[in-house]
């Protein structure tokens, strides 16, 4: 049977010299047993190239002193989401990409073309230059102007399998995505549906998926509340879902929950890695 990974997501506020963690910190990442980090680049001042790579070497360093491994994700800009009233505050702390930043000046490169995996939002696949084996690209695609997506789901799905590209599997943004909504409350609350959706997203995409974002969500909810919610907590039929693909499949699994879960102080830390193992074991 093959075995995940599970890493935890990190950020940080860098207001201060070595930033206000935000979501875990690495010692707390540690001590809750999880295998690795995925270094949000929202945890980084956006204000320049240099900036970004002198921080994200911080950050490798005290993964590689506890002993965890690290992965990086693309930080989305105001533009793409400004529906939630953290990315507004995010935005004005210089902490998401200034407008008309290009994806050449928010990411690492000394270190994505030392082998450090990124996770890209699905529409840079048109981007000859995020084309390496370094850049997985998730399925989500960001907003344009007109509020909709960049791309289309089966546009991405399409390209995807004829380029045999990386992909990172989300199970709420892929729901989001195939129906063409922005926002859980406009799924439907019916579980069968969503394991279907999934299940079908998958046998397009399974093959490709270097990492799953284990996203749980109320259908029908509230916008931002009940997004993102702990693993097991939502509606979302994910331990079924992972039951039927565990077997043939191995990779890096990140729990995406809430903030509110993943404050270094909480006790909430240890009781996601091992609910996330539990649906992988």
């Amino acid at each position: 049977m093959a075995k995940s990974a599970v890493f935890l997501p990190y950020g940080a506020l860098r207001i201060i010299p070595g930033g206000i963690p935000l979501l875990g910190s690495f010692v707390a990442i540690k001590s809750a047993g999880a295998d690795g980090v995925e270094v949000h680049l929202a945890a980084c001042r956006n204000t320049s190239r240099r900036v970004i790579n002198r921080q994200v070497l911080e950050y490798l360093r005290r993964a590689e002193a506890l002993g965890l491994q690290m992965h990086l994700h693309q930080a989305w800009t105001l533009r793409d989401n400004p529906t939630h009233w953290h990315n507004w505050l995010l935005h004005y702390l210089r902490q998401l990409p200034r407008e008309g930043m290009g994806l050449s000046d928010q990411l690492p490169y000394p270190l994505i073309s030392m082998g450090m995996p990124c996770v890209l939002y699905a529409e840079h696949y048109a981007n000859p230059q995020a084309l390496t084996a370094q850049h997985w690209f998730q399925t989500r695609s960001s907003f344009g102007l007109n509020g909709r997506y960049r791309v289309s789901y089966a546009a991405f799905a399409a390209f995807a399998q004829r380029l045999r590209l990386p992909v990172v599997f989300d199970t709420q943004h892929v729901l989001e995505w195939r129906a063409g909504v922005r926002g859980v409350e406009w799924l439907p609350d019916r579980p069968a549906h969503l394991l279907a959706e999934l299940l079908a997203a998958w046998r397009e995409l399974g093959p490709l998926v270097r990492e799953i974002h284990l996203s749980d969500c109320v259908p029908g909810g509230d916008h931002t509340i009940d997004r993102n919610v702990f693993v097991g907590e939502g509606r979302l039929p994910l331990r079924e879902f992972c039951g039927e693909i565990k077997r043939d499949w191995e990779g890096v699994v990140v729990p995406e929950v809430g903030p509110r879960h993943l404050i270094p102080w909480s006790r909430q830390l240890p009781k996601l890695v091992k609910r996330t193992r539990e649906y992988f074991a």
